[in-house]
């Protein structure tokens, strides 16, 4: 019968094989980590526009759309549009410290004057204090999205400011432009929007409500906005399409 070991040095070999199994561990953890960590770092770190745009999509996409129905294609609102609204008017205020315009960018390139605010009123628009508050909605970002651009102060600004990006406002000039043309040209829709007015307008000043006075207000803020975008200059070289941007304040 052999002699059984002392119960340190059997003790000693538990701690000795416990702590290889650490160390085997920890080997093996940090190469997880490492493999881990090549596969998730970022080739470089997210814009405020990749941060901004996935947001901002889903919201648009929550407004509503065209459904084809028996009477034909109708723009259906969504079942939460006045909060969509209003979410998208809390994303246009982060703009107010953003002098790239990110929101207004993402704004004009998903089309949303063209195929979300305008059929919101169009469909809102006079048809009781429930849904008219969605038209009132739209209005309000349509005023924003047409606010004048003073290009020089702006820029004079930047030239102020240390380390101060380069603004194309190309794009920003071009949105309102196209604002413009797509408000103008759509008879339904300033009707629509003068809707909200003629009935705040019609009361006698000390019968309006605060909520009237800021209708007012608001459309005509729009109407000014529109009249005080610039067309763009005639020119024999331009394109249909540009040629007709630079014909709005003449033909409408």
């Amino acid at each position: 019968m052999g002699q059984s070991r002392p119960i340190v040095d059997r003790v000693g070999g538990i701690r000795g094989l416990i702590h290889g199994l650490e160390l085997l561990s920890s080997v093996m953890l940090q190469e997880v980590i490492n493999l881990t960590d090549e596969e998730d770092k970022p080739t470089e770190p997210l814009s405020r526009r990749d941060i901004l745009q996935p947001a901002i999509q889903h919201v648009i996409a929550a407004l509503g759309g065209v459904e084809d129905l028996p009477e034909g294609s109708i723009y259906v609102l969504g079942d939460e549009c006045y909060g969509c609204l209003k979410d998208l008017k809390r994303f246009w205020r982060k703009d107010d410290t953003d002098d790239d315009r990110t929101v207004a960018r993402i704004f004009y390139e998903t089309g949303l004057l063209q195929s979300d605010l305008i059929p919101i009123v169009l469909q809102t628009s006079g048809k009781g204090d429930v849904v008219n508050r969605c038209a009132i909605a739209a209005v309000d970002l349509m005023t924003g999205m047409t606010w004048p651009i003073d290009i020089a102060a702006e820029l004079k600004e930047l030239d102020e400011e240390e380390d101060s990006a380069t603004v194309d406002y190309t794009l920003l000039i071009t949105a309102q432009l196209n604002y413009k043309r797509a408000l103008t040209t759509n008879r339904d829709a300033l009707s629509a929007i003068f809707d909200l007015l003629i009935p705040c307008m019609a009361k006698e000043r000390w019968n309006r409500t605060e909520r009237d006075k800021q209708i007012v207000i608001l459309v005509l803020y729009l109407l000014r906005n529109l009249a005080f975008i610039r067309d763009l200059p005639i020119n024999t070289n331009l394109s249909a399409d540009q040629a007709e941007l630079s014909l709005l304040q003449v033909c409408h």
